[in-house]
């Protein structure tokens, strides 16, 4: 994970004094947050693989789009996963 994520995570990751006594609620909510670190990521570089296949011009808007345009779609069915795994974590803690 790189710096920025880890900042937003240390951010947020404090739970409400009410919730500290809950063990399990504070597992998930961590495991909940590092999961969701980890879709931002991905999401970061997917927009940047879109801003780039924008940018090609010429030559290179023939023959990279393809490539560009499957490393997106890629990356969009890779994000849909790791949204699923978030109900799953919630499934496996019984909430």
């Amino acid at each position: 994970m790189n710096e920025i994520v880890k900042e937003y995570i240390d951010k947020f990751s404090n739970m409400s004094v009410e919730a500290t006594p809950y063990p399990k609620l504070l597992k998930t909510y961590k495991e909940l947050s590092h999961q969701n670190g980890i879709i931002f990521d991905a999401e970061r570089e997917c927009n940047e693989l879109e801003l780039e296949c924008d940018s090609l011009n010429g030559l290179a808007k023939l023959t990279k789009k393809g490539e560009l345009q499957s490393r997106i779609d890629r990356k969009n069915e890779e994000i849909e996963l790791l949204k699923v795994g978030l109900s799953g974590i919630i499934k496996r803690y019984r909430f």
